[in-house]
């Protein structure tokens, strides 16, 4: 290792013959003879590096000057010249370095669109939210896309307003970033639609967006938390006994005149048996199932409600299971993609049939003459019948695999509610006085 008293002059020759120590072993560092300071160091990788040391407020402190080969010995003694004169100056370079590079961080945040800012969560947030599923960041994408970037993606991030996410609600919900058609990838056109339920969706992943550019302190606040949703009517349509009978023949009817591939009349019986969603029954894998025991069990990543209760166990019944056991084992999935629907859709295969399921459901529904019943209600079903045969709440919560109470309290008004037999008491008590001797004990005379 070199030392100020064997100082020389720095040039390109000099640091060029400088052999690097062994690995493990200190840097070496060659002293400048005219710079008070100035020296260059070379470690064991080889890549030499100037710098200049000096003392301010009785503490020691290094400046590097840069790299060589992309800076030259001469720049790099002039770099230090002007160190050495501003610490004469009282001045600290190493503090005001900081602060420079500081200072266009923070001008850069200032700067940074609202359409930079998506982009950039939609490619980095993923590692920031590993519980979040694909689909969710899918439609996250698309919402900002197609709804709110057009409105506001040309403000600057930090100067966005509750105001301006107002107006844009109110623009989306009028159908302003309505479309009748837009090209996609591998299935041709689509519509873009505006209204309450886009608006309320778009708004919510503009909300995630920005929570997110307050973790990584691009901006100081969430403004999209104080903005008044729509309120949201939910769609809660139960199908009675009749029409689960209707739709379960109209299943068989359909695959045996061959207008239904089984795969999808599969998957059908077993949403309306299992109460599960959509995604969790299309993707199902045969690794996911375990027949022995009557479980399916997804991973966090696999269900809504990952992020906040990990696993969760889908419980197949006798019906279920005697299903998913009569399956063919062609692959890791239980219910694979058809390959033309899967060719035509441009689907991946870890998907499995979800592609073409849609359309399936809307031959399957007219035949059993459910006019108007989505998909998704058969897991409202699954709840209405075991309401109606006496389950409790939490029970039921569970079987649905629902992370908090509130989201199963839409079924409370299903099944025997205490109030409603009271009041059903009071109704024949009241009632029954009108044929029964008022004398009896257990009728009420209702008084004037």
């Amino acid at each position: 290792m070199g030392t100020k008293a064997d100082a020389v002059k720095i040039t390109k020759r000099v640091v060029d013959s400088i052999a690097p120590p062994a690995k493990g072993m200190p840097p070496v560092e060659v002293w400048d003879a005219e710079v008070k300071g100035f020296h260059v160091r070379v470690p064991a990788s080889g890549r030499a590096v100037y710098r200049c040391w000096f003392r301010t407020g009785g503490v020691q402190k290094v400046q590097t000057l840069g790299v060589h080969g992309a800076v030259t010995a001469e720049q790099a003694r002039e770099r230090a010249r002007a160190v050495v004169g501003a610490v004469s100056e009282g001045r600290d370079p190493v503090a005001e370095r900081k602060a420079a590079v500081e200072a266009t961080k923070e001008q850069a945040r200032r700067a940074i669109t609202l359409a930079q800012l998506a982009e950039r969560w939609l490619a980095e947030g993923p590692d920031a939210a590993p519980t979040k599923r694909a689909r969710s960041w899918e439609t996250d994408a698309r919402c900002l896309r197609l709804h709110i970037l057009p409105l506001l993606g040309q403000l600057t991030a930090r100067n966005l307003t509750r105001d301006d996410i107002q107006k844009a609600q109110r623009a989306i919900i009028s159908g302003k970033t309505a479309k009748k058609k837009r090209k996609t990838a591998g299935r041709g056109r689509s519509i873009v639609r505006g209204g309450a339920g886009i608006a309320r969706r778009s708004v919510a992943a503009l909300s995630s967006l920005l929570s997110w550019a307050v973790d990584q302190e691009i901006i100081t606040t969430n403004v999209a938390t104080r903005v008044k949703k729509p309120p949201q009517n939910k769609k809660e349509r139960f199908l009675s006994e009749t029409e689960a009978a209707r739709l379960l023949d109209a299943l068989e009817a359909m695959e045996g005149e061959g207008t239904l591939l089984p795969v999808h009349g599969d998957v059908f019986r077993t949403l309306l048996l299992t109460g599960a969603r959509r995604s969790e029954i299309a993707a199902l894998r045969w690794d996911e199932v375990d027949l022995g025991r009557g479980l399916a069990t997804l991973g966090a990543e696999r269900h809504k409600a990952g992020g906040h209760s990990g696993l969760k166990h889908i419980i197949l019944n006798a019906a279920a299971a005697a299903i998913i056991s009569k399956r063919p084992r062609e692959g890791e999935l239980v219910f694979p993609a058809p390959s033309d629907a899967a060719r035509r859709t441009n689907k991946l295969p870890e998907q499995g049939c979800n592609a073409g399921l849609a359309k399936a459901w809307q031959r399957v529904r007219v035949r059993a003459e459910l006019p108007g019943v989505r998909l998704h209600d058969l897991r409202h079903s699954y709840a209405s019948f075991a309401a109606a045969g006496g389950a409790s709440l939490l029970l039921i919560g569970k079987a649905l695999g629902h992370s908090q109470a509130a989201t199963t309290a839409r079924y409370s008004h299903l099944g025997h509610d205490p109030v409603r037999d009271m009041a059903e008491k009071v109704g024949r008590t009241i009632m029954g006085g009108a044929e029964r001797n008022p004398g009896s004990g257990d009728v009420v005379i209702l008084r004037r």
